[in-house]
């Protein structure tokens, strides 16, 4: 498929997902809800996120992980890039802190991706860093990225984009959520960067031909490389033209039944769950970050990792 990447980041193709022009306001929080297919406390997270992609205010996206694998069913959306992208917010942090569902907020706080309240509380002590604008505009064919001006001693920050699906239904086979269709929105594709930012005004013009896979884009500016993101200091999404396609089984159902979960913690309230213990935790770097595959045709309360 063509790359995503190139030069100093960007060809990002979009061509039948925009509408002309774009007028939003800048939203209050970017979500990032880093869940499994695999996992069965994912579910209720995972339609939590369906019901705040609408806010006006809240960028929430979906980023599959692949540490749940192991169990039974291969998450037919998860990239290990998602896995490196949480561990290294937990590493920023510095609270080790690896689970889904988990819901990281601007960048910086975090909370189990099924609690509405303690996600809102994550928000109101993490929106003011939501600061410097930035505004996506349809022009001809291409889209024109505008960054304004900021703290410069924030330090310099990386400009990211997301293609993202908008809306998949997926027909679990095996594993833990066997038998059950969950719904995901907002699914993420690849983390791209596209150009530094130092406080000073920056515009990027990315052309837009081909790609009719991706239903939209969202564009953040982050603190920090790719290898330690940081707080979220603004962020701006396309308006797609969102299609609803029919329910997509992730693979088909195998022989037999399917496998028993895993032990649970003794704890029956815990509503998050850690990795597998043999899951190791990999390393991020810049050079992580890799174009996605063309989505395929087949492309779920929290667990500790």
């Amino acid at each position: 498929m063509p790359s995503l990447r190139n030069g100093f980041g960007a060809a990002l193709i979009l061509a039948s997902s925009l509408i002309a022009g774009h007028a939003s306001a800048a939203p209050r929080a970017v979500l990032e809800l880093f869940t499994s297919q695999g996992c069965s406390s994912c579910p209720p997270a995972d339609e939590l996120f369906a019901t705040m992609r609408d806010d006006p205010d809240l960028i929430a996206l979906s980023l599959p992980v692949d540490y749940w694998d192991r169990l039974g069913w291969k998450d037919t959306f998860a990239k290990p890039a998602f896995t490196r992208r949480q561990n290294a917010y937990a590493r920023v942090r510095g609270d080790g802190q690896v689970y889904t569902p988990q819901a990281v907020v601007n960048g910086v706080a975090h909370a189990i991706g099924s609690r509405r309240g303690a996600i809102d509380a994550a928000i109101e002590q993490t929106s003011a860093s939501v600061s410097v604008p930035i505004t996506l505009k349809r022009e001809g064919n291409a889209l024109r990225v505008s960054v304004g001006s900021g703290d410069a001693n924030a330090g310099r920050a990386k400009l990211v984009m997301m293609p993202y699906l908008d809306k998949r239904d997926v027909a679990i086979g095996r594993g833990e959520n066997a038998r059950r269709t969950v719904t995901y929105t907002n699914i993420v594709r690849d983390v791209v960067e596209v150009a530094d930012w130092s406080g000073e005004p920056i515009a990027r013009t990315i052309p837009l031909t081909g790609l009719a896979d991706y239903d939209g884009l969202v564009v953040l500016l982050q603190a920090g490389p790719p290898a330690r993101p940081g707080a979220v200091l603004g962020a701006d999404r396309t308006a797609p033209r969102c299609h609803h396609p029919p329910a997509q089984a992730g693979a088909p159902p195998m022989a037999g039944p399917a496998p028993p979960p895993p032990p649970r913690p003794a704890s029956a309230s815990i509503s998050s769950r850690p990795p597998p213990p043999t899951a190791s935790r990999s390393s991020a770097s810049a050079s992580a970050i890799r174009p996605s595959a063309r989505p395929s045709a087949a492309e779920s309360s929290a667990r500790p990792r």
